[in-house]
């Protein structure tokens, strides 16, 4: 399996940070990479929940479904996604640190169908325009979090 694994900092509490993050219906207004977001399932967000997601991604329009495949209120949770036959799994853990919260992002790819088994030693090539994308939406949460009349303009 490919992935990566990275860590932010947060100034804020645990249960505004975890927020957020988990508030799916609203990243559209939040992360500028996300055009639009479907809720496939009613909120309110719990094991189960499936969205589709459509965002801009090397410079064409990709909507893909998305389900909560675990969700443990302020700890954290996780998204999958089934995609050009392979597994992607991203989780969000959450934990308060001094004043303010960590938040541990861990991605990771499998490879599921013959095809994408064959594509497998490219994998590694999508993995940095990935981490970026990924590394860009938690910017995009922070902008929300620590400066949110700025982030709603």
């Amino acid at each position: 399996m490919a992935g990566f694994t990275f860590t932010e900092q947060f100034d804020a509490p645990l249960s505004t940070v975890f927020e957020e993050f988990s508030r799916v219906d609203q990243a559209a207004g939040k992360i500028p990479g996300i055009l639009r977001i479907a809720m496939l399932t009613p909120l309110p967000i719990d094991v189960g929940t499936k969205f589709q997601e459509t965002r801009m991604m090397f410079k064409r329009e990709h909507t893909e479904t998305f389900e909560f495949t675990q969700f443990v209120p302020n700890e954290h949770y996780e998204l999958t996604v089934n995609s050009c036959g392979a597994r992607h799994q991203t989780s969000f853990r959450f934990a308060p640190e001094g004043n303010g919260t960590r938040v541990v992002v861990d991605f990771h790819v499998e490879a599921i169908s013959f095809f994408a088994k064959l594509m497998k030693p490219f994998a590694g090539l999508m993995m940095g325009t990935i981490q970026k994308c990924v590394q860009d939406d938690v910017a995009a949460i922070r902008k929300a979090i620590e400066q949110p009349q700025q982030a709603a303009s």
